[in-house]
């Protein structure tokens, strides 16, 4: 379901060193629950009840920050064509963009989804509030919490305490999973059904990939790790994830987190990193390919590359420009990967090192292969490197100098 392509400047690891890291990632599967983001934890009685209570809604609102919210972001963008119900993400607390999403919406018309692993993330928190005084305000100062809100925490957290008290609906956050990666959970699929993607075609592919690990996939993904180990050793320090899909722009965003948030670390007293570069072609070709091919010889290039669309767009000889010569009568989708392939020439003519992902068709099965693709290949990386993926120390500190900084303004 997923294939790959390897630039000819890139010198491949030997079998024995695939071997070892093929070895770690079998034992990984088998022996450690953090390999939970390859099951199915997602309650799928619970959500289709949740989904059939607030069926009626017309708008979803998904409160969370970070991987409480990217993931989610990243399926709906990809997948989401329907439009009976409209989808509105308040991830950040700049009081402008919240109040165009208040704005927009109707509020006995909305259900409000409330997502946070630990159950009191700050900013989260600070939305949750500000929403419970929203909807007092526009519907009633007794309004009926359970069929506005729903929330998805780990049990016995401040959340869910709440959400008990407040008699709202609650979804497991699966206690074995980070926030980066919970995405193909109760976090991101009870969103998604509301919509017509397909959550059974997602488990399934789940399961596919999973399987797939024990063969050739995960001799891919063992390769792939090595090689961007050996070439951060060389100077090739930064990750550039290039898609060509504008429908995968959200999916570049929560690969931002998982690459940067995953492996940005403090490992053997020295400071290790793959700082992430979002691009997507075509449009990147335009304002990035310049730094890309004469700036830093510093960056390793991920494409993505969609071989079928949905749809499908066609040009006839309509303006006389000879620029179209060799464009009329093709497939849209046959033209950008033209464009993709001229990159990779570009590429190859600097000895600048690439690889290609590629899935038949942006559907549920293809968007869970890249995601799994992702996820596991941050841990297998993180091994070679010797840290921990699945922390964040460093975000840690930065919550707790923001709750001082706060305390002496209130004070």
């Amino acid at each position: 379901m997923i294939s790959i392509e390897y630039s000819k400047v890139l010198s491949l690891p030997k079998n024995e060193e695939i071997s070892k890291q093929k070895t770690f990632l079998d034992s990984f599967i088998t022996s450690d629950q953090k390999s939970d983001y390859l099951n199915q934890v997602h309650d799928h009685q619970l959500t289709q009840l949740l989904k059939n209570k607030f069926s009626h809604k017309k708008y979803f609102v998904h409160i969370g920050l970070g991987g409480s919210s990217l993931g989610t972001e990243a399926i709906l963008n990809s997948l989401h064509d329907l439009q009976d119900i409209k989808f509105f993400y308040l991830n950040n607390i700049d009081p402008d963009d919240i109040s165009d999403i208040f704005k927009q919406i109707d509020p006995k018309e909305s259900l409000f989804y409330i997502v946070s692993k630990s159950g009191g993330t700050h900013e989260t928190m600070l939305l949750l509030s500000l929403v419970d005084e929203y909807l007092a305000k526009n519907i009633s100062p007794n309004y009926e919490k359970k069929n506005y809100l729903a929330s998805c925490t780990e049990a016995n957290s401040f959340l869910w305490n709440l959400s008990k008290k407040w008699d709202i609906p609650i979804l497991d956050f699966p206690s074995t999973l980070g926030g980066r990666f919970c995405v193909l959970s109760n976090v991101g699929y009870f969103p998604a059904s509301f919509t017509n993607i397909s959550i059974d075609t997602f488990i399934s592919a789940q399961k596919s990939f999973k399987s797939d690990l024990q063969y050739e996939l995960g001799d891919q993904i063992s390769k792939i790790s090595l090689i961007l180990l050996e070439q951060y050793k060389s100077g090739i320090d930064e990750t550039v994830l290039m898609p060509y899909s504008s429908k995968l722009r959200s999916f570049g965003d929560w690969f931002v987190q998982l690459w940067a948030e995953s492996l940005g670390k403090k490992t053997n007293g020295k400071s290790f990193g793959l700082t992430p570069v979002l691009s997507y072609g075509t449009t990147g070709q335009h304002s990035q390919l310049q730094l890309f091919i004469e700036g830093p010889k510093n960056k390793f290039f991920v494409f993505i590359k969609i071989e079928n669309s949905k749809n499908s767009l066609k040009i006839s000889d309509n303006l006389g420009s000879q620029k179209l010569n060799h464009s009329t009568n093709l497939e849209f989708q046959k033209i950008m990967n033209s464009h993709l392939q001229g990159v990779k020439s570009a590429l190859d003519d600097q000895k600048l090192p690439h690889i290609t992902l590629k899935i038949p068709l942006l559907d549920e099965h293809g968007l869970t292969y890249l995601m799994l693709f992702m996820e596991t290949l941050t841990v297998m990386v993180g091994h070679l490197a010797e840290l921990d993926p699945f922390n964040q120390p460093g975000v840690e500190l930065s919550k707790q100098l923001c709750l001082e900084q706060l305390k002496n303004i209130h004070s």
